[in-house]
Formats: structure tokens, C-alpha cells, sequence
């Protein structure tokens, strides 16, 4: 938990900036997966589902 605004601010940031490699690693593995696509559509959706959620606490 932080312990004041800029803890939080700075939580929150560090969030954004790594959910944007995620998105650019996700594009990866999409391209890259043998598998069935399905899986991978299924975390993503996950992972954009949790983004919203995030987004909506960031100042």
C-alpha cells in the first residue's frame, strides 16, 4: 500500500509503462505461437480486461 500520493502516482505509472511492453510481447506471441489462437486471445483479453481496471485508479 502507498503511503502518500506520489507512491501511489509513481505505482501507477510503473503499471502503465509495463502493460505497454506486455501489449508489444503479446504481439510477439501472437505472431510466433503454433498453437491454436484461441489461447493466446484468451489471456489478452484477460490482461485488457485487468487494464481497464488499473486505468480507471490512475490519477
Amino acid at each position: 500500500m502507498s503511503e502518500n500520493e506520489g507512491e501511489l502516482s509513481f505505482a501507477l505509472n510503473e503499471v502503465s509503462s509495463h502493460s505497454e511492453v506486455v501489449v508489444k510481447e503479446f504481439v510477439l506471441i501472437f505472431e510466433r505461437y503454433l498453437g491454436d489462437k484461441t489461447d493466446i486471445q484468451h489471456v489478452f483479453q484477460a490482461f485488457l480486461d485487468w487494464k481497464k481496471i488499473v486505468t480507471r485508479l490512475l490519477p
